[in-house]
C-alpha cells in the first residue's frame, strides 16, 4: 500500500521530479500521485544510479535534510 503524506500543501500543478536508487519505486508513486491529480509527475528514468553513471553532477551537502514524503508498504 502507497502511503503519500503532506500533499495539501503541494499545489496539484506543481512540476514533481521523482528519483529513486534504480526508477522502480518512483514510478509507481509517479502512478499514485497522477491518480490523485498531480498531472506534472517526471520519473528520472534509472534514477540515482543512471544520474551517477551518466556523469551527471551531484553535490554532496551537509545543510540540505531530506524529508522523506512517500512510503511504500
Amino acid at each position: 500500500m502507497l502511503q503519500i503524506a503532506a500533499l495539501k500543501k503541494v499545489a496539484r500543478g506543481t512540476r514533481i521530479l521523482l528519483l529513486d536508487r534504480n526508477g522502480g519505486a518512483a514510478k509507481a508513486i509517479a502512478r499514485e500521485l497522477s491518480r490523485r491529480g498531480f498531472r506534472r509527475t517526471y520519473v528520472v528514468q534509472g534514477g540515482f544510479s543512471n544520474w551517477t553513471s551518466s556523469k551527471l553532477q551531484t553535490k554532496l551537502s551537509g545543510s540540505v535534510r531530506a524529508k522523506r514524503m512517500f512510503l511504500l508498504k
